[in-house]
């Protein structure tokens, strides 16, 4: 458990040298946060090329000496959160849990990439800006995401009631669906082959939420994975029923121990996809998302916890388990306890002059 002076309300407190050890630490540790970080590197120094080809060992030495050259500490003293939202944003929008890993993220688990990163990830452990990204849930400041172009598992208008319901039915499905893999698909890793990928009842169309920020109606809106430059949606802020039971997922072992405490094996619907991904062969595991619901409201992901979880092969007790499609600081509601605290909004992602975007709010027809 990270120390309570990493919430937003402490940004004018030092951070002592051991937390921010560990801090920089978890965020090399993933995959995501390490393409966070080489995202920041660029927002230091627009120069730096992060090149596609984890083989070019030409283009990989000069991104070490762009990296070995570059002064951390401007990114130490942003302010901001909305500064970093970009840099998160692509390393978000990066994933790609159904096929091998993407050049960049090879590139960027190489020793010596990792080792020049690390001011890189100091200079965010310690940043008024990043602070937030290992804060726990913000009770007061949730709002739901329809998005007006979605795909066909993700719903467009909450359904405020009927999450024990809705999650009984996932669970049937799920292992139907195993079951269903179990039977007609190849029993090896390495087949050509594709299932389900994601770790998450995305499925069950139970209530998501995540944080408002300053201009920013609903954190969701920037960071989504696989968004497909979805650009219109509708907010709806939500409020919270009080002292709801939430399980925070902060850091990979959080994640491996909802897994072990609420296990359900996904191993023939995950394998073809999770072995290309990850390297990893299972079995493979998620969370019974039924039986969380028997002890816990909600579970949330905080931002550092994607970053440090996000699309690894991670070992439990009996096997392995990868988390996969669940956005940075989304909460999964698994009962009822939301309401809808205003109509929604709807609003529309547009290009600026300066070639920068912004969510902006679409007027009430008259």
């Amino acid at each position: 458990m990270l120390p309570r002076l990493l919430l937003r309300e402490d940004v004018g407190v030092a951070m002592p040298e051991d937390v921010e050890r560990n801090v920089a630490a978890l965020l090399l540790s993933g995959p995501r946060g390490r393409y966070v970080c080489a995202q920041v590197a660029q927002l230091a120094d627009a120069k730096v090329d992060l090149p596609h080809d984890a083989s070019d060992e030409a283009a990989t030495s000069r991104l070490l000496d762009q990296l070995t050259g570059l002064d951390a500490e401007p990114i130490s003293a942003l302010v901001d959160p909305l500064v970093l939202m970009d840099s998160l944003g692509a390393a978000v929008d990066s994933v790609r849990y159904w096929q091998e890993p993407d050049e960049r993220d090879e590139l960027l688990h190489d020793p010596r990439i990792v080792a020049a990163l690390e001011p890189l990830a100091h200079a965010l452990a310690v940043a008024p800006a990043a602070r937030w990204w290992w804060s726990p849930l913000a009770l007061d400041e949730q709002a739901t995401v329809g998005w007006l172009e979605r795909r066909r598992k993700r719903a467009d208008r909450p359904q405020w009631t009927g999450a024990t319901q809705r999650l009984q039915q996932w669970r049937s499905e799920t292992l139907a669906d195993e079951a269903r893999a179990a039977r007609e698909l190849p029993t090896a890793y390495d087949a050509h082959s594709t299932g389900s990928w994601w770790s998450t009842p995305l499925a069950s169309t139970v209530i998501t939420t995540s944080r408002r920020f300053d201009w920013l109606p609903a954190v969701q809106l920037e960071l989504v994975e696989d968004a497909l430059g979805w650009k219109r949606a509708q907010v709806a802020p939500a409020g919270v029923t009080p002292d709801p039971r939430v399980f925070e997922v902060a850091a990979p072992s959080d994640w491996i121990n909802l897994v072990e405490r609420y296990p359900l094996d996904v191993d023939r619907s995950r394998r073809h996809d999770w072995y290309r991904a990850t390297g990893g062969t299972g079995p493979w595991q998620i969370p019974d998302w039924a039986g969380v619901s028997h002890d816990y409201d909600g579970v949330h992901l905080t931002v550092a916890g994607y970053l440090a979880t996000a699309g690894r092969a991670l070992s439990t007790r009996t096997g392995q388990t990868v988390l996969a499609g669940f956005d940075p600081d989304l909460t999964y509601w698994l009962t009822d306890s939301l309401v809808q605290a205003a109509p929604p909004t709807t609003w529309l992602r547009t290009q600026r002059d300066d070639d920068e975007h912004e969510w902006v709010r679409q007027a009430a027809a008259p």
